[in-house]
């Protein structure tokens, strides 16, 4: 079957509507450069860390994002990415797929639901597929390409933390190729070239070595892997665990079974990334990139597609196709609204007109995931926590931290310390460290207390 029908399942499945809690605070970034020109250096979002200097590795991203949110709206943002991880698998694919390959693939690619969408994740997810694709091309042997290693890791520095991650890959799988295959190290020196093209441009950004800084923060802060959803194991998710370890076999059966014909540095590239999920689950996206390249060449049952078999494959993918393009119109439809796609998602709209309207904006204490949205909608409201604070900390002052251990009960003393006057929370949150305070407003989402 020809490569068109994995595109076309994967951008069935990767069109996204979900309005990510990180989204908010990424178009306000975009939004102020957009508005006034200037990069944006030092927080001027929250009350809490403000003045802080961050280096932003999603600037790229951010002015996308603005733009398209600006001009089109959610719908067309939500079927941009899904193009976006479509041309990734396109890349990916040979030009010919078996039918079981290609419904691997598609399982593979619910596994991908875990951190692509609407995200600069996914825009990496292209970034990567198209350096690996690349590398098993063995276009880095060729010095024409030095500039283009440069510009795609320029691109990606400006995207994602992950650029520092493609790199790792990036070079070892050059420093594998030249191992394994002796008569390639004469040309060794333009793999070395290709090598420092790619680390130049992962640190050519208008935030300069700040990109590297603030990954390493992020990556380093003690709470990062134990209470941000993209940084825990892929062990905590039920369904992903499922999907991991039915794909994980299949990887296992490619494999032993074609040993001698995978070529070393792709095999021990995969095998490596199929370890990191255990790690975070922020790394799943490039194993799921590497298992769709090794099963759509390897994966094959040897059923022999021909005559009424074939038109019963043909048959069984339209139908296929159909239900999920189906299914894409369905959710597209019931994202047309932003304000009811807001609602859909859980954001606490009406908490928020009702903060605004009365005048309980000073010293605002909002849930972890609603920090962009605030950011975002009401831009005048200073928030006490988002989503770009995984690792900021200055002055004894680790934000994330604090914030846990309110949200624990673990120190109710931060609330004092902090001078909070009105926490934005969950419907469902219960804590002491709000306890006697006076409840303003409540709606299925979100509570509004103020203090007395």
């Amino acid at each position: 079957m020809k490569r068109f029908w994995g595109f076309a399942l994967a951008f069935a499945l990767l069109s996204r509507f979900k309005v990510d809690s990180d989204l908010g605070w990424h178009i306000a970034l975009g939004r102020y450069f957009l508005e006034t020109g200037q990069i944006l250096r030092q927080d001027i979002f929250s009350w809490t860390m403000s003045g802080y200097e961050w280096g932003n590795y999603f600037f790229f991203y951010q002015v996308i994002v603005s733009v398209i949110f600006g001009k089109m709206g959610l719908v067309f943002a939500g079927l941009l990415f899904g193009a976006i991880g479509a041309i990734a698998v396109f890349l990916l694919l040979p030009k010919k797929v078996g039918l079981m390959a290609l419904l691997f693939i598609g399982f593979s690619l619910r596994l991908a639901y875990a951190n692509l969408g609407i995200r600069p994740h996914m825009i990496a997810f292209l970034l990567f597929s198209l350096i690996f694709t690349m590398c098993v091309k063995r276009l880095y042997l060729d010095k024409k390409f030095l500039p283009v290693w440069f510009l795609i890791f320029v691109f990606w520095a400006n995207i994602q933390q992950s650029v520092f991650y493609g790199l790792l890959i990036f070079s070892a799988y050059i420093i594998l190729d030249l191992l394994f295959y002796k008569q390639l190290k004469k040309k060794g020196l333009t793999g070395g070239l290709a090598v420092f093209a790619g680390i130049l441009g992962s640190v050519t950004s208008p935030y300069h070595v700040g990109v590297a800084k603030g990954a390493i923060f992020d990556l380093t802060g003690t709470k990062t892997w134990s209470s941000i959803a993209e940084w825990l194991p892929v062990v905590v998710y039920d369904i992903h665990l499922v999907i991991f370890g039915v794909c994980g076999v299949v990887f296992i059966f490619i494999v032993f079974k074609n040993f001698k014909k995978i070529h070393p540095p792709i095999l021990l590239i995969s095998a490596f990334l199929f370890m990191v999920p255990f790690l975070a689950i922020n790394f799943l996206s490039y194993w799921v990139a590497v298992f769709i390249f090794l099963s759509s060449r390897y994966l094959n049952f040897g059923v022999n597609l021909k005559g009424l078999n074939l038109k019963l494959a043909y048959f069984f993918i339209i139908v296929l196709l159909a239900v999920s393009y189906l299914d894409l119109y369905s959710r597209a439809v019931d994202s047309k609204d932003l304000r009811g796609a807001f609602t859909r998602d859980g954001y606490p709209v009406g908490a928020l007109a009702f903060i605004k309207q009365n005048g309980l904006t000073d010293r605002l204490f909002n849930m972890y995931q609603w920090g962009g949205f605030v950011e975002w909608q009401y831009p005048q409201i200073k928030t006490f926590i988002d989503g770009r604070m995984t690792g900021w900390r200055t002055g004894g002052v680790y934000i994330l931290s604090d914030y846990l251990s309110i949200i624990t009960q673990k120190d109710c003393s931060l609330v004092d310390k902090y001078n909070i006057k009105t926490a934005l929370i969950d419907s469902d949150f219960k804590s002491n460290c709000f306890s006697g305070w006076n409840l303003v407003y409540s709606d299925e989402f979100s509570r509004v207390l103020v203090a007395n």
